[in-house]
């Protein structure tokens, strides 16, 4: 990353040590913003306009990786997101990527450079 402005990233995860993981691992690359839930990414992007892509958990708690997402697009459609999962892609995954409401699917655990790319691309 090379730009002047920082890139912020919003990173939701139901469990800590990712979060914080992901936060070590990006924070020279880019501005990372953390969220332990859906709900709480919810109001850290209503606070912060300069969340630039959202990268989202799959299974959490009391809203899943793509009730958020859809719950993004209705407040900022132009929002790019991705799922970090460690489950494997199916059929319905596909569908989300086609249809636009997903822009990537990455396996748990990533590698450094898959986040990289997928800002990269993305940015």
């Amino acid at each position: 990353m090379t730009s002047n402005d920082p890139i912020t990233v919003l990173y939701v995860d139901d469990e800590d040590i990712n979060l914080m993981l992901f936060q070590l691992t990006f924070r020279k690359h880019f501005t990372v913003k953390t969220a332990i839930s859906g709900l709480e990414a919810l109001h850290r992007l209503k606070e912060d306009m300069n969340i630039k892509l959202i990268i989202s958990d799959m299974k959490m708690p009391e809203m899943d990786g793509i009730s958020f997402i859809n719950k993004v697009k209705e407040i900022n459609n132009s929002i790019p997101c991705a799922i970090l999962s460690g489950y494997q892609k199916n059929e319905e995954l596909n569908t989300y990527i086609n249809n636009g409401l997903i822009i990537d699917y990455i396996m748990k655990p990533f590698s450094k450079e898959q986040i990289l790319q997928l800002v990269e691309r993305t940015l």
